[in-house]
């Protein structure tokens, strides 16, 4: 079952006997909203050097409530452009979430915002790259919105009352890798680990391997475990203070 929140609600729906069979879905489709995302990709006539190659906006007021985070291409991979073309520019990759008062908007207003106000403030040599090419795909309610409590309700990927079905997407809890925290990722690695449990059940076939994640950069690990210990002696002692 490979669907995110506003596929499941709908087959949810009109499915009684599923809905019936399972308490983890019926939850899911009940209580779990979605959200509106835009995606894009621009290919330019020139290199830009990125600082970093993942990078995220906020609060600009060009997209209008929606967040976002945009992607080097050319950095993260080997060949954007692909080996059939020369030309070498910059490429990036550039989503909004929470996109709902962007969608309506023309594919070259969106591109506009994005190369005249947006990727500017962040890299200031992209004010020198034209544009060649581009591409804007919108996503109404299609990904899942992560909020205060919104655990509770998301399915397990396996599914204790129904052993020959699985459970990939973003809305998936209890997968046991790096990618767990991570929208686009988790995705991915829950579809590899779904096909992968259909394949142990069937006894046929071969599982494709799922590569972990590097491990967290010292600094970042050291604060995690200090917060951690913070947390429990703040728990020890008002359990104390509160006898």
């Amino acid at each position: 079952l490979a669907v995110g929140v506003t596929g499941l609600s709908n087959i949810v729906k009109n499915s009684p006997e599923l809905a019936q069979k399972s308490e983890n879905l019926r939850k899911a489709a009940g209580r779990m909203r979605a959200i509106d995302v835009m995606a894009t990709r621009i290919w330019f006539d020139r290199p830009v050097m990125c600082p970093f190659p993942s990078n995220v906006f906020a609060n600009y007021p060009v997209l209008e409530d929606a967040g976002g985070t945009f992607f080097c291409l050319d950095s993260l991979h080997d060949d954007p452009w692909g080996p059939e073309d020369d030309k070498k520019g910059a490429v990036i990759a550039a989503d909004f979430y929470h996109a709902s008062n962007l969608l309506a908007l023309s594919d070259e207003e969106i591109i506009r915002r994005l190369t005249q106000v947006l990727l500017p403030s962040a890299v200031p040599a992209f004010k020198n790259a034209k544009v060649v090419d581009y591409w804007v795909k919108r996503f109404p309610k299609a990904v899942t919105h992560f909020s205060p409590g919104s655990e509770e309700f998301r399915p397990p990927q396996i599914l204790p009352e129904i052993d020959n079905l699985v459970v990939a997407g973003d809305l998936v809890k209890g997968l046991s890798h790096g990618s767990a925290g991570l929208s686009q990722e988790r995705a991915y690695v829950s579809g590899l680990a779904a096909a992968n449990r259909l394949i142990e059940l069937k006894k046929t076939g071969a599982t494709h391997p799922i590569l972990a994640t590097e491990d967290d950069e010292p600094q970042y690990k050291l604060l995690t475990d200090l917060s951690e210990s913070a947390e429990r002696l703040f728990g020890e002692m008002f359990d104390v203070l509160s006898r």
